[in-house]
């Protein structure tokens, strides 16, 4: 029985040592240098990564759950969020070996409605005193500041 198993270990340790080169070899790095860029209920995201079949692409209201959106490119833009909100994206890659890497570091950003320019009446230049300047925007909520130098 000894003299079977002193066969058998060596073979035993080739196989091992094959299978742990294997999953180093086929492992798949995470996605790196995630960025995020918001707009009107939006956000851009793109990353860095290696040829992959693909990405799940996860993102999360700040008190929310994670929904999970694919991307075969490495960028692709989340709509349908709400203005104001933050939230928080993550990324991890599909290898064409079917194996996901870990996620992504995580990044946040806030959607936000696109700021229309004011317009002012009367049109710019200089205007006499005492007259009356009336600013204007079409975008809901949006605060106007001027000054009067």
């Amino acid at each position: 029985m000894l003299n079977k198993v002193k066969k058998i270990a060596p073979i035993l340790l080739i196989v091992i040592v094959i299978a742990a080169a294997a999953f180093v070899y086929l492992r798949v790095a995470a996605p790196t240098g995630v960025q995020a860029h918001p707009g009107d209920s939006e956000v851009s995201l793109s990353w860095n990564a290696a040829n992959v079949a693909g990405y799940n692409v996860e993102y999360m209201p700040e008190d929310g759950r994670w929904s999970t959106t694919n991307a075969t490119l490495n960028s692709c833009t989340i709509t349908g969020l709400s203005n104001g909100t933050v939230y928080t994206f993550r990324i991890n890659a599909i290898g064409k070996n079917g194996l996901v890497s870990s996620y992504s570091a995580m990044v946040s950003a806030t959607p936000r409605p696109v700021v229309e320019t004011p317009t002012a009446q009367p049109k710019g230049g200089e205007v006499k005193k005492d007259t009356k300047v009336a600013l204007t925007t079409a975008t809901d909520g949006a605060v106007i500041y001027y000054t009067t130098d």
